[in-house]
């Protein structure tokens, strides 16, 4: 069972006060990450302005510090189109991280599966050696997916539900996971929210045993509605009732389902890699 720290999103540097944007601050913030608990991280690189960026050097240097702070652990990044619409300009970009050295390439990208020139995206991080984490944002999506040729290499689904809403985000879930199970593609399943749906969300994917994530990028607010204030930082996830302790990395993934099964149930957490009890 998995969980992902998103540590920083598309939201500007100034959207919130613990907000890691330079390859330090990411390092520093997924380092406390890992030790909380997260096994893998969705990063959002910048540039020296503090913009999002697909530019090679600033994929690496990203990469490089957060791999130096957590050796061993998967780190992703975004292609979102907004960075760069047009679709050849941002392929061309994203082909140029296959000259990166093994410690600076990302382990895998998202593809959000709405965005225009998608299969292209994906098929390019294929051929860089990067796994492809496929986001399904609405219904419509899933058919797309599975049409395209290489749907069975992606290294998981991304299940994105839209709705800042509580029960329609978890409404959403179910209906796109439904849709999914129905293809019969066999790949991981990862379940997040956003913003007001993102807690529920992250409850309802430990509840019915999918990875999860959860992180800044997601939202800014602890369970209460009160801005983080503890470390880590960049992860709205630690309080006085929920206390996450990190699987031990030499246990396989029956040894951590069995670790999560004995966990409470009440208790907000991901899948797969990590264990919540009731401090």
């Amino acid at each position: 069972m998995l969980l992902k720290a998103c540590l920083n999103g598309a939201r500007a540097a100034t959207a919130h006060p613990c907000l890691p944007v330079t390859p330090e601050a990411l390092a520093r913030e997924a380092a406390a990450c890992h030790a909380a608990g997260a096994g893998a991280f969705h990063v959002h690189p910048r540039d020296a302005r503090g913009a999002e960026s697909l530019h090679t050097a600033d994929i690496g240097a990203a990469v490089v510090a957060i791999r130096r702070a957590c050796p061993g652990v998967p780190v992703g990044v975004s292609t979102g189109a907004w960075m760069l619409p047009d679709v050849e300009a941002r392929r061309a970009r994203i082909a140029a991280w296959a000259t990166l050295s093994s410690d600076a390439r990302p382990d895998f990208a998202s593809v959000n599966l709405s965005e225009s020139g998608w299969a292209s995206i994906a098929d390019t991080l294929l051929d860089a050696g990067i796994g492809v984490e496929a986001g399904v944002w609405f219904p419509e999506d899933v058919p797309r997916l599975v049409s395209w040729p290489r749907a069975s290499a992606c290294l998981r689904v991304l299940v994105e539900t839209q709705a800042p809403e509580p029960e329609a985000a978890c409404q959403q879930a179910r209906t796109l996971v439904d849709a999914l199970g129905a293809t019969g593609l066999q790949r991981p399943l990862l379940v997040h929210g956003d913003e007001g749906g993102a807690w529920a969300v992250l409850a309802w994917a430990r509840q019915h045993g999918f990875d999860a994530r959860i992180g800044l990028e997601d939202t800014s607010c602890f369970r209460t509605d009160v801005p983080p204030r503890t470390t880590p930082r960049s992860w709205p996830m630690r309080g006085p009732r929920h206390r996450i302790h990190r699987v031990d990395a030499r246990l396989g993934p029956a040894d951590a389902r069995d670790s999560a099964a004995r966990a409470d149930p009440a208790t907000v957490t991901g899948r797969t890699r990590t264990a919540v009890s009731r401090a």
